[in-house]
């Protein structure tokens, strides 16, 4: 799983936000090999946008982001790839662990 966040991270892979599954919002149907990464990094990226804390908001808690990927499975996000990242939820936490962001240092200038 390393392996794979450091490659997405080194190839700046970037994901269509407006792929959904229910067909709502369609700009392009992803199909093919692509598609499957497209999806889960879909799913691995909205997590992490929603735990981390950001200038403009502040982190939700972790189950409030389990809820939200488990509401939109199906619509928002491939339900299979919801499950398998919840599945392979000790790995998940290991990663994030791992690659958390400091909280940023306020200094007065």
């Amino acid at each position: 799983m390393q392996d794979l966040v450091l490659r997405l991270r080194v190839q700046g892979f970037e994901h269509s936000s407006s792929a959904f599954l229910d067909g709502k919002v369609f700009v392009h149907a992803p199909f093919g090999p692509r598609a499957i990464i497209e999806r889960i990094v879909a799913v691995a990226d909205v997590f992490d946008a929603l735990t981390t804390e950001r200038p403009y908001k502040k982190a939700w808690e972790v189950e409030a982001a389990v809820d939200f990927l488990n509401d939109g499975a199906g619509t928002h996000f491939d339900p299979a790839c919801v499950r398998a990242f919840l599945n392979a939820w000790e790995d998940v936490d290991k990663v994030r662990s791992q690659y958390q962001e400091e909280q940023p240092i306020n200094i007065d200038l």
